[in-house]
């Protein structure tokens, strides 16, 4: 797997903002906790691109 650049990585974590917001703004909780552990996993992989 290629490094990812630092604008993917910036996409990466305004990906996880946007889940959370929508996480947010929903008033299901399956919905609220898919989009919690979407953000979860884009910030799982702007980690793993900084190590």
């Amino acid at each position: 797997m290629a490094i990812p650049t630092i604008e993917e990585r910036e996409k990466y974590v305004d990906y996880a903002e946007h889940c959370v917001k929508l996480a947010r703004q929903t008033n299901d909780r399956e919905s609220r906790a898919n989009l919690r552990e979407m953000a979860a996993e884009w910030l799982r992989l702007v980690d793993k691109a900084d190590h």
